[in-house]
């Protein structure tokens, strides 16, 4: 029971507004408020927009407080009269539509308001929907974020989450591009879980979400955050795909906040699929027309480095995925047997496929004057470093190709990595 949490309780009455016809996107209301108690701070006042007679939440939206808007001077016990503002998105339907007060900081008392669902109004929008074209183009001798062929300023809001508090800011900020950073593929530290076991995805919350960025500033774009992360039920099927590291006691063990091996080709192939589900679907949504580019995370630290990478007590990668890609690229890199004996200095190898990693030992033991291999005699050492940033550009180079492909290479796509 939500109200046994929730300090201020008020009641509302209607003044004007409901059922009000909206044909401009920009839906005024009069409330009276009575709270119930003294309102100690300035809340914000975020309101859930819905289909009227649904549970479909259309996105998040703050309105403007026209008048009246000092909380702290509401008289508890007594009726206030307060004017709002909101500019609705303009991508949605014409239709019926309620707004719902969000439970944070305020629970209306009303006996015969359920649910926090205190008005009701209709719209009429004509919306052509429409894709934008993102580049980094030179301009000037610099490189610069265009979209539809202007440059957009370099200031872009990065947004922690959803919460009522980060979208009041976006819309006071001015900033004319928005990153996102709560959708993933699979949950890893925080964050809403897009793919599900029963292989669907859950639509509902990626629409919501953007729903809610898009609508924050009507005038910004959004560049959208998608972490590649594995959930944790895609780990349960196959285990082997997990990062792993060895301690120096050669003992090989998954870390507490490791997620999937960069040398997972399933993973790879897998994410890149659940990408161009995400991205085909979002292009049948009007909110698509705010959509500017798609930012890509994973790895350590969100920036596509391999778990356990920075760590001196243990060594990545020693997955069953890592084992497997390492061979494959010797085959790859080296093509015989006999080449391979002789680059890596070890007539004993018997084939590919018996091919083994470097333990820990080996690794630290062996690195040479001032941590320096020589190519001549621990070229296998040299390569098990290298084959690290390999498999790690493969996977970027795939899911980026995905999302360029899916979006008919119109949006910029990226992620942090290269440092």
């Amino acid at each position: 029971d939500s109200s046994l949490y929730i300090d201020n309780k008020i009641e509302v009455k209607i003044v004007d507004g409901e059922n009000k016809f909206v044909g401009d996107l920009v839906y005024k209301f009069t409330i009276d408020i009575k709270p119930e108690k003294e309102i100690t701070a300035n809340v914000p006042m975020s309101m859930i927009l819905r289909l009227k007679n649904s549970t479909k939440t259309i996105c998040n939206l703050t309105p403007d407080i026209l008048s009246n808007g000092n909380m702290m001077e509401w008289k508890a016990g007594e009726w206030n009269r307060v004017e709002f503002s909101v500019e609705l998105p303009d991508y949605i339907d014409s239709g019926s539509y309620t707004l719902q007060l969000s439970e944070q900081y305020f629970l209306i008392s009303n006996s015969d308001i359920y649910d926090n669902k205190f008005i009701n109004f209709r719209v009429e929008n004509k919306y052509e929907p429409y894709e934008n074209v993102s580049k980094i183009e030179m301009i000037n001798g610099n490189p610069t974020f265009t979209v539809n062929g202007e440059a957009v300023a370099a200031y872009w809001y990065l947004v922690g989450t959803t919460d009522e508090i980060y979208v009041e800011r976006i819309k006071d900020s001015g900033i004319e591009t928005i990153l996102d950073f709560s959708l993933k593929i699979g949950r890893q530290e925080s964050g809403v879980d897009l793919w599900q076991e029963n292989d669907t995805i859950d639509f509902e919350t990626l629409d919501s979400t953007i729903g809610t960025l898009v609508s924050s500033s009507p005038d910004a774009r959004v560049v959208l955050t998608i972490g590649v992360y594995a959930p944790s039920w895609w780990f349960k099927q196959h285990p082997g795909e997990q990062a792993a590291h060895m301690d120096a006691s050669g003992k090989i063990s998954i870390s507490n906040g490791s997620n999937f091996s960069f040398g997972s080709t399933l993973w790879r192939d897998t994410a890149s699929s659940v990408l161009t589900r995400i991205i085909e679907h979002m292009r049948g949504q009007k909110y698509y027309a705010k959509i500017a580019g798609f930012k890509l995370v994973g790895g350590g630290t969100a920036e596509m480095i391999t778990y356990d990478a920075t760590s001196e007590e243990v060594l990545p990668d020693y997955s069953e995925a890592a084992l497997k890609y390492f061979r494959n690229w010797a085959k790859e890199t080296y093509k015989t047997i006999e080449n391979l004996r002789i680059i890596w200095n070890d007539p004993t190898i018997e084939s590919f496929d018996t091919i083994q990693l470097p333990t820990f030992s080996e690794m630290k033991a062996n690195c040479g004057t001032n941590g320096i291999y020589d190519p001549k005699t621990q070229q296998k050492l040299i390569d098990f470093r290298k084959i690290h940033g390999v498999m790690t550009a493969d996977c970027v180079n795939a899911w980026c190709k995905a999302i360029k492909e899916a979006t008919d290479y119109k949006l910029i796509v990226g992620c942090y990595y290269g440092y």
